[in-house]
């Protein structure tokens, strides 16, 4: 009779492997890599490195753990090999982990093109377009009809990244119904639809820069059948009203949301000036406020909203062009009401200062209201306020008419604008006075960056020896420039209505242009994620993950050593599956974790070859760069061994 029994024992030479799953991680960060849907082609494994384990011998309560010591830990050389994934954090003088730095979410830039009803990807990294979609689907993934013609032009021009790094696409929809569209950034997260392997979507294969409609996007031939549609198209809202001749979703803006979830999905309908509410997982319209409103108004009918942004206490701010004067509106998302500031339902810059209208607007990180002038010239607004009061704040203009670029030409127009986390804000012009051609009426592409307190024009290095005030970037393929955004690196996007996008960096001004597609690019909006991670709801994530001793292994222990200022926060998640793949299954993910030790085995956590920790650090208190500080961490395991 053979005898089986287990021992307990941590073997003298145990080597633990910390691994990677290559560029990103699955929900919540937007990365490019995790498995939940199974898809075959979701995932792709990463280099390893080795991680931090102590061998030894002992009883049967023996252990021994992996971990970061207090300045251990190595961004630089962890990511690059693998062994550790990062989004939006990075590392203090002393080693800790901290907020800042780039954010996987942020590598992309998503570019509505308003004439061809399609919605452009671009790698922010690159300036390469990686992807291409169609603005609506007609059938959503489960084969319901939405109302919504995916063949008619549906006209999209605004874009929205959430803290997944999915996109919302709000399409104005002139003569059809008006809808919002989401668009999973992630293969992960795409929707089987056609039974086919793997996921079909639109992808650049030949690696030119640029999709071609013919062979590189996805483009059904029968609209009404699911099966050929884009699967990583994941559905379509009809929203707003269906009559022509009316545009109809123009703002979008999106909130924290509850815990763990995309943020709140916040939607300003044109023609009728409402504003709706979207859950973020099924698209579906939702209650705006506790009373049951479905919708609130907001300015007046036929002059909506006309673009959104949201602060760092979830204040929703929304502006409408083509008012005179400029009028703003606070929304407070709590009780989802309409702000009177000194009882009025909108805001006005006094008299004094000569507005006469508006286009894009921002908010910074002191939780400021910016809108970029257009028809009162290359003027920008600043909006000071008491929060939600009731009494009304300070208006302030910044002028930069006088202002000279590399090529000696002025601004005449603002358009777009947005803001950064150093403190300056950028706005675009989309005409000015060019030496050599009439472009007043051709349209320019033109970039400045001024600081927010100050009004002091950002020099850009040129050269060696000229520093100037702004980048007009304006030339046979880019001119009209429209929407301004940040990406990981600080650098700034304009896209441009002639059919690309431009990159300018923000020291020397260098100029980088994607490749021209017919015409029509125009988005006013984050379209990168930027200001949502930055100022609305910023966050953060270390993740590292550990190899075990076999499907034996135990984890046992995790804890931690975290400095939480006020208005910051930490959250830890632990996944543990015998598969590698299992760690992109949420099922096998527990958490958040607040407090600590975490006894793992009194938690649920079965055996298994493979544990991921992960750490997100949250920050509410953005005027002070307040963040929390992650200095080490340890996790315990124990390896047991079956003797026959």
């Amino acid at each position: 009779m053979r005898q089986q029994f287990l021992v307990a024992a941590v073997l003298a030479t145990v080597a633990l492997t910390a691994c990677s799953s290559g560029g990103g991680a699955g929900k919540p960060d937007a990365g490019g890599f995790g498995n939940p849907q199974g898809n075959t082609d979701g995932g792709r494994d990463g280099g390893g490195g080795t991680g931090t384990g102590d061998g030894g011998t002992g009883d049967d309560d023996a252990g021994t753990s992996v971990g970061i010591p207090p300045g251990g830990f190595d961004l630089d050389g962890g990511v690059s090999s693998g062994a550790v994934q990062v989004d939006g954090v990075q590392q203090d003088p002393q080693g800790n982990i901290i907020l800042g730095g780039g954010s996987t979410a942020l590598a992309f830039a998503w570019i509505a093109n308003n004439n061809a009803g399609t919605v452009s990807k671009y790698d922010t990294r690159t300036g390469k377009e990686v992807g291409r979609y169609h603005a609506v689907i007609p059938v959503d993934g489960k084969g319901q009809p939405n109302g919504v013609r995916g063949n008619e032009p549906n006209m999209p021009s605004r874009t929205a990244v959430d803290l997944f790094g999915d996109v919302w696409v709000a399409n104005r929809a002139q003569d059809v119904q008006g809808s919002v569209t989401k668009i999973a950034n992630s293969k992960a997260y795409c929707k089987e639809r056609n039974g086919v392997a793997g996921i079909q979507t639109s992808e650049d294969k030949n690696d030119d820069g640029k999709i071609d409609p013919a062979t590189e996007m996805i483009i059904p031939t029968d609209w009404t059948d699911p099966k050929q549609y884009d699967e990583c198209l994941l559905f379509s809202t009809p929203v707003g009203p269906s009559g022509t001749g009316a545009i109809k979703t123009r703002a979008i803006a999106i909130s924290q949301g509850i815990e763990n979830s995309a943020g709140d999905i916040w939607v300003g309908i044109w023609a009728n000036a409402r504003i709706i509410k979207l859950d973020p997982e099924t698209g579906q319209q939702v209650q705006v406020n506790g009373a049951g409103a479905m919708d609130i108004p907001v300015f007046q009918s036929g002059s909506g909203p006309y673009g959104a942004a949201i602060d760092g206490q979830q204040r929703l701010w929304m502006v409408s062009a083509n008012l005179s004067p400029l009028r703003l509106a606070l929304i407070d998302t709590g009780n989802g009401e309409v702000v009177n500031i000194d009882g009025k339902a909108f805001i006005s810059p006094p008299a004094a200062l000569g507005t006469s209208g508006a286009y894009g607007i921002a908010v910074d990180g002191k939780d400021r209201v910016w809108i970029a002038g257009w028809t009162s010239g290359a003027k920008a607004w600043r909006y000071t306020h008491n929060g939600l009061s009731g009494t009304l704040g300070e208006w302030k203009v910044f002028d930069f008419s006088n202002a000279i670029s590399q090529i000696n030409t002025k601004m005449r127009r603002a358009r777009g604008i947005a803001a950064d986390d150093k403190g300056f804000v950028w706005m675009s012009s989309d005409t000015g006075t060019q030496p050599g051609n009439d472009a007043a009426t051709r349209g320019a592409s033109q970039l400045i960056a001024f600081n927010g307190d100050t009004g002091d024009i950002k020099k850009f290095q040129w050269t060696d020896s000229q520093q100037v005030d702004f980048i007009d970037a304006t030339d046979g393929n880019s001119y009209t420039a429209i929407g301004v955004g940040l990406d990981a690196d600080n650098n700034a996007w304009v896209n441009n209505n002639s059919g690309n996008v431009i990159r300018v960096d923000r020291e020397s001004g260098n100029i980088l242009r994607t490749q021209k597609q017919g015409s029509g690019l125009y988005t006013y909006s984050d379209f990168t994620g930027y200001q949502l991670r930055n100022f609305t709801a910023p966050s953060g994530w270390y993740r590292q993950i550990f190899t075990g001793c076999g499907s034996n292994t135990v984890w046992r222990t995790a804890k931690w050593d975290v400095e939480k200022p006020a208005g910051t926060d930490m959250n830890v998640y632990v996944t543990v599956s015998n598969r590698r793949d299992g760690l992109d299954n949420p099922a096998n993910r527990k958490g958040p974790f607040v407090a600590q030790p975490v006894d793992l085995t009194a938690q649920g956590f079965p055996k298994g070859n493979y544990l991921r920790i992960e750490f997100e650090l949250k920050s509410t208190d953005r005027i002070l760069n307040a963040t929390p500080k992650l200095k080490s961490f340890d996790v315990d395991f124990q390896c047991e061994v079956v003797i026959r």
